[in-house]
């Protein structure tokens, strides 16, 4: 039976990767690197888990692990098709209320990281929500200052408002809002009452380089000697 009140995690997973190959089933700190974020998201207050992928490869693997599988057709799995696209491709086949989107590249997002966004969503109401990293530094966008007035005294870092940079680990977004807003502009990532999650710079490793792969590795390795399980 449905059940259109779950709030479900897709984890989206191409098989093709320029920068780093097959990065999401190459080991790991000895797991296949998108291993990481599926065993988090299992052991999440989600409903459900959902790995979104053209690859049978990666499929065989999450269904292995527990997790639903979801095959994203050729044509959604290109270096055009955007976040918007497929997150509605899926939406529109997934029952449920809401969803998370769980990016296997971060993969040092934790369950205990996914279960504190979520109740942050739930508990302010928030239709979209986005994990971000918070500099408290002098910033500038296109040769203009942000949050200071560059034609000022430079005032000190702890005086100045923080900039937001979106991480991308984790997202949410209600299911009828986000389908809504993709049939009237073609875009619903950014769109409804929108909340900010800042999380921790050791979450936000991101991996889309090689030095990137190596670096969360490392971390993963030794994650036990931080405070940020």
């Amino acid at each position: 039976m449905a059940d259109q009140t779950a709030c479900v995690a897709q984890i989206p997973a191409r098989a093709g990767s320029k920068r780093v190959p097959r990065k999401n089933l190459r080991l790991m700190a000895d797991k296949p690197m998108i291993q990481h974020a599926i065993e988090a998201a299992l052991n999440s207050k989600v409903d459900s888990v959902y790995v979104n992928s053209d690859s049978d490869e990666i499929l065989r693997l999450a269904e292995s692990l527990g997790a639903q599988t979801f095959y994203r057709s050729e044509i959604l799995a290109n270096d055009t098709a955007t976040q918007d696209e497929f997150n509605q491709d899926f939406l529109q086949q997934v029952d449920c209320h809401s969803m998370v989107l769980v990016n296997p590249v971060c993969p040092l997002t934790s369950s205990q990281l996914i279960d504190s966004f979520i109740d942050f969503t739930r508990s302010n109401n928030f239709e979209t929500c986005l994990t971000t990293v918070r500099h408290q530094m002098h910033a500038f966008f296109e040769g203009k200052s942000l949050n200071f007035n560059s034609d000022d005294q430079l005032p000190p870092t702890q005086e100045i408002s923080p900039v937001e940079v979106i991480s991308w680990n984790l997202a949410f977004w209600t299911k009828t809002l986000y389908l809504t807003n993709m049939e009237k502009f073609g875009s619903a990532s950014t769109r409804g009452k929108m909340g900010l999650f800042p999380v921790d710079p050791m979450y936000a490793v991101k991996v889309s380089h090689e030095a990137d792969f190596v670096l969360a590795e490392s971390l993963l390795r030794s994650r036990a000697k931080y405070d940020f399980q």
